[in-house]
Parts: C-alpha cells; structure tokens; sequence
C-alpha cells in the first residue's frame, strides 16, 4: 500500500471522486454535516510532501489515497489487504474512466 500511496497524487484521486476543490491545494469536505457552516470554505488541506490530506474542521485526517477513496465511497477500511487488492481499488482512479461507475465496480468485488 505505501506504494499506491506514494504513486498515486491524492489531489488526482480527489478530482476523480468529483469533490470540490479549491485551488490546488484545498478541497471541500465530503462530510459537509460535520461542519458548523456545512464546509461553505474549503477546509482540506492537501499535502503534497507526503501525498495526505486532513481536514481542519472536523478533524479528519491525515489519509492517503486509499483511505480517501474509502471514505468517500463509505467502504470499510483496506487495512490487510494486500497491495495488489489495493492497486485493483485504485486503478480506475487513475485512469480516465468515469470515477464512480468502476471505482464501485471495483470496490465491490474487492470487499
């Protein structure tokens, strides 16, 4: 997994997952209803050093890749899996296919 982690731009698994971005380097939370003003002003902060993001408003984070799509997508967590589980989860995300269709596709045979 710290492979796909590291490969795989969280910033590109985020467009592909259509959230809110907001510049280069914020995003609007996808847990708006965690928010006093429902995420009105982008609150996630990406971190391209170590490829993570982490909300500042309801305290999420940091997540990696992975555990971004997971979450998004209300899927249980990918710990213990292994990493060619996880490549199979990504894959979609980083390609030019339409992000929800084949992500879940993929999500719901790997679970």
């Amino acid at each position: 997994m710290r492979y796909i982690n590291c490969k795989i731009r969280i910033a590109d698994v985020a467009r592909k997952l259509d959230l809110r971005l907001d510049g280069s380097s914020k995003i609007h939370c996808w847990h708006s209803d965690r928010h006093q003003n429902g995420d009105r002003t982008a609150s996630v902060g990406i971190r391209g050093a170590n490829n993570t993001l982490k909300c500042f408003g309801c305290g999420l984070g940091p997540i990696g890749p992975i555990d971004l799509a997971m979450d998004v997508l209300g899927m249980s967590s990918p710990r213990g899996r292994s990493p060619l589980d996880c490549k199979s989860l990504l894959s979609p995300l980083h390609s030019s296919a339409p992000a929800h269709t084949d992500t879940r596709q993929v999500i719901s045979r790997w679970i």
